[in-house]
């Protein structure tokens, strides 16, 4: 079953597409999202050079975004676009062919 949407791949994009586009009824298959707990905890686009600091916690620390709009706010809204639509969330696991 394919991704519609990854955190890292979405970051990367220069022409992001609003989290809307992603809950569009043009999609009638299930929607699979793709967030690392690490890209939530960081809310930043700095991954790549924060990686380095995975087991360091303080130094990961300096590089968590906590003012600015980054991939937890994307996480937020998707929770709440899907709500106000009356979609569901689910586990891949769950998902039958």
């Amino acid at each position: 079953m394919p991704f519609i949407f990854e955190d890292d791949l979405w970051l990367l994009d220069e022409g992001r597409k609003e989290i809307g586009f992603y809950l569009s009824d043009e999609f009638e298959a299930p929607r699979i999202f793709n967030f690392h707990p690490i890209q939530l905890y960081l809310n930043s686009e700095l991954y790549e050079k924060a990686k380095l600091y995975n087991h360091e916690p303080a130094k990961l620390e300096t590089y968590r975004n906590k003012s600015g709009v980054g991939i937890e706010n994307v996480f937020v809204e998707l929770i709440e676009r899907t709500k106000e639509k009356g979609l569901k969330f689910g586990l891949i696991k769950e998902v039958r062919a």
